[in-house]
């Protein structure tokens, strides 16, 4: 189907399929495909070990208690103690890694839901995702390469570059040409 070709810059790997060499930006496209999995799997919600408690200004404590019914739909637990200070004890599984984040977007998107899942699920896709100058191995490059090539191209559209062969021997030259400085 493809033929991979190599990795270059530790950020871009190569490869060639229909007589067509691509470029793809192995950050970006492995991002992609983490957040499209995030939001079309059902995330576990995992109960955290020791909750961790919401230090905000009143007016934003109340903000967030009543919308605990909204953070509960994206799986942020959020409860009130015998003292009532708020905490949250569960969390999707995905942004386990994130709890800061998460503390971050309930108190500065107050109430947004969609905001803070949309920005949590990105976060949360970056983190698990390749870094740029992270070298990677022959078979997760063909992974990956694979996922980005089944992945409708509008969700691909940002992370691969394709160069195409000249069909004929005008094109070749036509793109091949070099100018002088005089032309």
């Amino acid at each position: 189907d493809f033929r991979y070709l190599g990795q270059i810059f530790g950020c871009f790997l190569l490869c060639e399929k229909d007589g067509t060499l691509y470029i793809i930006d192995q950050h970006a496209s492995q991002e992609r495909f983490f957040y499209n999995s995030f939001l079309e799997e059902k995330d576990n919600i995992q109960p955290l070990l020791l909750p961790f408690y919401l230090e905000a200004d009143n007016e934003i404590l109340e903000m967030i208690e009543k919308n605990i019914p909204l953070y509960d739909t994206i799986g942020i637990s959020i409860r009130k103690d015998e003292g009532g200070a708020l905490y949250i004890d569960a969390l999707p599984t995905s942004f386990f890694e994130l709890k800061n984040d998460v503390l971050e977007l309930i108190i500065t998107q107050k109430g947004n839901i969609e905001n803070i899942k949309t920005e949590l699920y990105a976060r949360a896709a970056c983190k698990k995702s390749i870094k740029a100058g992270d070298s990677i191995d022959y078979e997760k490059a063909m992974e990956l390469i694979g996922k980005v090539f089944k992945m409708p191209l509008f969700r691909r559209h940002k992370s691969i570059f394709r160069i195409r062969r000249p069909k004929s021997a005008a094109q070749k030259h036509k793109y091949f040409q070099v100018k002088s400085q005089n032309q």
